[in-house]
């Protein structure tokens, strides 16, 4: 992943700078199922991580939380 793609996915978290698979996906991918929206969203917030811009905060409400770092 590029680091202007990173940003502009970074752009779609809101603003407490923090989201879940769950909703990134539906903001990256609306045209998709939920199931692709998902997987696909997660496999980013994966990348994301490892590129050391999002961070894994646990759970809430059920689903696994990621936050933008600093």
């Amino acid at each position: 992943m590029r680091p202007e793609d990173a940003k502009q996915i970074l752009s779609l978290f809101p603003e407490d700078g923090k989201t879940s698979a769950v909703s990134l996906g539906q903001a990256l991918y609306p045209d998709k199922s939920e199931y692709q929206q998902r997987t696909q969203a997660f496999a980013k917030l994966l990348m994301l991580e490892k590129m050391g811009y999002v961070e894994k905060l646990g759970i809430e409400g059920g689903m696994r939380m990621w936050g933008m770092k600093g």
